[in-house]
């Protein structure tokens, strides 16, 4: 029975980690990936440097989560840890760059490309997706030694950087609802569940919890980011840097 839940947990968690590949793979497309052959970025993709290396780094993300779920349906666990460590590195970096890189797309001119809200209180978005990624994988790698607890926290945590694929995926303005990101994240937090049901036939308390603060701070965060006290504060933050 044991074994059977862990080829379960690999089945599931391999086919989560193609869809969350996928959904990068279209997102950045256009902008990043195929931007060699297509020969001229998109009107939305970012002008500055900065995030050509923001996209380089998170896209090492993706590769490594690939990498690292193959690695345990081939049983080859003792490379999974030893890469676990380059992982943990990789993911301090992606905070800080992330979360630099949202304060640099503030502090443009227009703020952040193409979307409808104010670059102070749009900022939110980011910074949220940073923090939530930074205590993901702070978990996971406290958890270890727990296999299922851990992969399904760094898969959590790699969920969490979908918001910017997810808004730039083909024909996504004006022909798809802004509301799209929520619907993304629902469907990978009810595709955990739906994991947790077939193996363990109850939710566990990394997606109930892990999905749950995912779905609630996606829907709260514009009308939190719309209040004064957090404007004041944004003012602030995007003080800390000048764009690039």
């Amino acid at each position: 029975m044991e074994r059977a839940v862990r080829r379960g947990d690999r089945d599931y968690a391999g086919w989560i980690v193609v869809a969350i590949v996928l959904v990068v793979l279209a997102g950045f497309s256009r902008s990043f990936f195929l931007l060699p052959l297509l020969g001229e970025s998109p009107p939305w993709a970012a002008p500055e440097p900065v995030f050509y290396l923001h996209g380089f780094v998170f896209s090492a993300w993706f590769v490594l989560l690939a990498v690292q779920t193959w690695l345990v349906r081939a049983g080859s666990l003792r490379w999974h840890r030893r890469l676990g460590y380059a992982g943990a590195a990789l993911a301090v970096l992606i905070f800080g760059l992330g979360t630099y890189s949202a304060i640099v797309a503030a502090n443009r001119p227009g703020g952040f490309i193409e979307i409808p809200f104010p670059p102070e209180q749009f900022l939110l978005i980011p910074l949220l997706d940073m923090a939530t990624f930074a205590g993901f994988v702070t978990l996971g790698v406290l958890r270890r030694n727990r296999a299922a607890s851990h992969k399904r926290w760094m898969l959590l945590a790699s969920i969490t950087l979908l918001g910017a694929p997810v808004a730039r995926l083909p024909l996504m303005v004006p022909t798809l609802p802004v509301f799209l990101d929520l619907i993304v994240y629902a469907a990978f937090v009810t595709a955990l569940a739906v994991w947790d049901f077939d193996t363990r036939r109850r939710i566990s308390r990394e997606t109930l919890w892990g999905g749950g603060a995912i779905l609630v701070l996606k829907f709260f965060a514009l009308p939190i980011a719309a209040t004064q006290a957090w404007t004041g504060l944004a003012l602030t933050i995007m003080g800390w840097t000048l764009p690039a």
